[in-house]
């Protein structure tokens, strides 16, 4: 085993130190003056951290991950009592996965943020994002503000007037009514993410991230109160308890369901981390670094917004 895990470099090939820093530079296929701008406002090792959450237009990998366990389950063979069990062993371990996928994205999303806002207050951004600590719930409630604020404090968006120097009038103003919506798009899906996210799967994965000690109902007898009775009854022959402190356990339903609102939670949290990235992004590896270009939600989807948005950024680089 410790011929596997060790990161020597004749020991394991596929494992390996890297010192990111240094005269040669990889170009990650970046643009010269793009990497030459972004290294230079964010930093090499920033640059490269933001540039990687916008690395590609494909979905993103949690939800890959979360899509991928829901085929998985939907392939699997249920024709007879022993292929049910594996069936629902399965499902209580992908949906324990999917929701952990969810509390992880939300934690990303909460990190990118503080660490952005520190950046703009004059900070070494890689400096910041190490220093996070995520909070869940609180840093996502009303009661730290209103997000129209915390984020315009971090995203930077022309007016029609500034794209108007290098487009028609009616294309500008079209492209920066798609901003204004797509940043109140935003901050309306911030505001959901505290209520969207069970955070008490973050306080199990905490206490268990380096093992799980699970309880599955549908084969282990638990003493609980009426309520809790109530709630096993509920739950279903997917469910699981993870235990926690002081005789207390956190009760999943694991079902089929759990999967599908798990896989919307983490399409939010990673859409508004994309948008985030991509509007500082664009900004920094611009040659003025002025301001920004990302589209969200809705307008997102609109080709009309899109072709508008690639002209003014083909326009800035």
């Amino acid at each position: 085993m410790s011929n596997i895990l060790n990161t020597a470099r004749l020991v394991n090939l596929g494992i390996q130190r890297l010192v990111l820093e240094g005269g040669s530079t990889w170009t990650g296929n970046v643009g010269r003056d793009q990497r030459r701008f972004g290294s230079k406002r964010l930093g090499p090792i920033g640059y490269a951290l933001l540039r990687t959450c916008v690395s590609t237009g494909e979905r993103s990998p949690r939800v890959a991950l979360i899509e991928t366990r829901i085929e998985q389950l939907s392939a699997q063979p249920r024709s007879n009592a022993s292929e049910r069990i594996r069936l629902l062993d399965l499902r209580r371990l992908f949906v324990w996965d999917a929701w952990a996928q969810a509390a992880m994205g939300a934690e990303d999303l909460e990190i990118l943020i503080s660490g952005l806002k520190a950046w703009r207050a004059g900070k070494s951004l890689v400096d910041a994002l190490s220093l996070v600590d995520a909070r869940g719930p609180v840093f996502f409630g009303e009661q730290q503000g209103e997000w129209s604020k915390r984020l315009g404090e971090i995203v930077r968006f022309p007016m029609a007037k500034d794209l108007a120097s290098f487009m028609s009038a009616a294309r500008a103003d079209l492209l920066a009514a798609g901003l204004r919506d797509s940043m109140r798009q935003a901050c309306d899906d911030f505001l959901a993410v505290e209520s969207l996210v069970p955070w008490d799967i973050r306080d199990a994965m905490l206490s268990f991230k380096h093992g799980m000690l699970w309880l599955v109902p549908a084969i282990a007898p638990l003493q609980t109160d009426a309520i809790g009775l109530s709630r096993l009854v509920g739950a279903g022959q997917s469910s699981f308890v993870i235990w926690s402190r002081a005789k207390t356990g956190t009760l999943f339903a694991g079902s089929d369901d759990d999967l599908r609102r798990a896989l919307e939670v983490t399409r939010v949290s990673s859409d508004l981390r994309h948008f985030v990235a991509e509007a500082v992004v664009t900004e920094v590896e611009s040659r003025s670094g002025r301001w920004g270009i990302a589209l969200y939600g809705d307008t997102a989807e609109d080709p009309a917004q899109r072709l508008a948005a690639a002209e003014a950024l083909a326009a800035t680089i």
